[in-house]
């Protein structure tokens, strides 16, 4: 029988129900959620604390609103903050999320569980460039309907699943399923010889979460992000969910994170599995943390690298040797209440204490710093802005694997766990959001990218061949950015419109500027959506 990591929340759950709670679980908020950028704005202020590793659990905004002064507050949060609030009463009224939704209880001795229901619906409107410079008209749409069953105070299951279909003005896509890019469309809604100019693709997130003897757990199809800069090097969150096991519990005031997951690889039905650990000593305005993660492919489940007082380095030894390792430093300062300073350390791998001065090609490393500013800029203003420089040959397989045998990248569908810019890169970014009011918010965005060229430049890349066994190293010196292969620099103005709290609207328009199809071209970009309780 195999025993995969996500299987490993589910056999507790007897355990978890029984288990005393000290406030009742409510799911997590998702990363894409609207809300998410108001609370990254007033996190830190007055007893508000949110974790630096997202999505955050649904008891844990709870809490941040309910310690929030009120007396003080804008008129603008005020009205958000009852929003929120009532979305997140799903115990308590029977009416409750975003407005009225089918809803169910009943008593089981001491415990009550809720069964509720959703539909979420986007549209959207878009202008797109192909690679010879022709703009393109994009219309999509999706459904996703979401359920959710809270099973007393301990233990949470909720689910949305989505399918998004969109249909150009030419012929732009391939039906086609390929793991290995990340692939996996069809032609559903096409016309006859038309299948290239409509796709179809569905997908999945949710899961269990729960608490245990102080422990909260979440397993199932999800995301994660770990690290407080804006855009984290360790895992991004960028990734589609996939399947994973994660308890975290607190200590004083040491915070401890194990991870277990399955990626998709090369192939479907190739076994890759993640394990990752994290330690956070959090202070009263400042954390520092390190994470460790390591990845195998068509090897057995290894409980050993579970236990988080054992460090995957050494486990590893014992093990043989075969897995691919990485490592991550991360810390953060609030300096002053609107002003937090953060820097992340990732490192795939070191020839040496002092490679970050070496040239040669295994010193593997990728630094990122970032800067937030709450209502600095001004009134009702979140800024976020981030330096990222990575290395040649970071993310790619690790120096156990040999021509010919599996990869054992950190990849899930095709798209690295870490920054989706890949190795021997620069970025820099800011993203600015001003809350005008509680329906209307204005965003900005500045992003730039500079991808080299040459030896380690994508993750694919490998660094020794030969048939007979024998170590051969074709490039033994790096060369960072030595080449650009292309850069792109793109803006983008927009607003954001809450009507309701069901219905929302958004809008931008832009200029993105690129060479990476040979000439530097110059393309508008515009966008628009409309969505329903999304």
């Amino acid at each position: 029988m195999i025993f995969r990591p996500v299987l490993l929340l589910p056999a507790l759950l007897g355990l978890c129900i029984s288990a005393a709670a000290s406030r009742p679980v409510l799911p997590s908020l998702p990363e894409d959620d609207p809300a998410v950028p108001w609370l990254e704005r007033l996190d830190g202020r007055d007893g508000c604390s949110l974790p630096d590793r997202r999505p955050w659990p649904g008891e844990l905004v709870l809490a941040c609103l309910e310690s929030i002064d009120s007396t003080d507050l804008a008129p603008t949060d005020s009205v958000r903050i009852a929003r929120l609030l009532r979305r997140l009463a799903l115990r308590d009224s029977f009416p409750a999320g975003w407005g009225w939704r089918p809803a169910w209880s009943a008593n089981r001795g001491d415990r009550t569980d809720h069964l509720l229901l959703d539909l979420a619906g986007e549209g959207y409107v878009e202008t797109r460039f192909d690679s010879s410079g022709v703009p393109h008209r994009i219309l999509g749409g999706r459904l996703r309907p979401r359920v959710d069953v809270l099973l007393g105070n301990q233990a949470s299951m909720w689910a949305r699943p989505f399918q998004r279909t969109e249909v150009a003005d030419a012929s732009l896509w391939r039906k086609e399923m390929d793991p290995r890019r990340g692939v996996y469309q069809t032609a559903l809604f096409a016309g006859d010889g038309e299948a290239s100019w409509a796709r179809t693709v569905d997908g999945l997130e949710g899961g269990l979460e729960a608490t245990a003897l102080g422990v909260r757990l979440r397993s199932g199809w999800l995301r994660t992000s770990w690290g407080p800069l804006p855009e984290p090097l360790f895992l991004s969150g960028t990734a589609d969910p996939f399947a994973l096991t994660e308890a975290s519990a607190r200590v004083g005031p040491i915070e401890a994170v194990v991870l277990g997951g399955r990626l998709t690889g090369d192939a479907f039905d190739e076994r890759r599995l993640l394990y990752g650990h994290r330690l956070r000593w959090v202070g009263r305005s400042w954390a520092v943390a390190w994470s460790e993660a390591v990845v195998s492919v068509n090897r057995p489940l290894e409980p050993l690298y579970l236990v988080p007082v054992f460090p995957v380095i050494l486990t590893e030894h014992l093990l043989g040797d075969p897995d691919n390792r990485q490592m991550g430093f991360d810390a953060s300062w609030r300096i002053l209440p609107g002003i937090e300073i953060a820097g992340e350390l990732f490192l795939d791998d070191l020839q040496n204490f002092l490679g970050f001065f070496s040239d040669g090609w295994g010193n593997k490393w990728a630094l990122g710093v970032g800067l937030r500013l709450r209502d600095v800029s001004g009134p009702q203003t979140l800024d976020r802005l981030q330096a990222t420089r990575i290395e040649p040959w970071v993310g790619g397989a690790s120096s156990s694997i040999l021509p010919g045998a599996p990869r054992n990248l950190p990849v899930h569908f095709g798209r690295p766990l870490g920054s989706p810019l890949g190795p021997n890169s620069l970025a820099l970014l800011w993203n600015r959001r001003q809350d005008l009011s509680a329906s209307w918010s204005l965003l900005s965005e500045v992003r730039a990218e500079w991808k080299g060229a040459g030896p380690g430049s994508s993750v694919d890349d490998l660094n020794w061949a030969d048939s007979s066994g024998t170590w051969v190293v074709p490039h033994p010196r790096k060369d960072w950015m030595g080449t650009v292969d292309w850069t792109r620099q793109v803006l983008t103005l927009g607003a954001e419109f809450r009507p309701s709290g069901d219905w929302g609207t958004r809008w931008s328009v832009g200029l993105d500027v690129s060479d990476r199809e040979g000439s530097r071209r110059f393309s508008p970009v515009v966008s628009g959506e409309v969505s329903f309780r999304e």
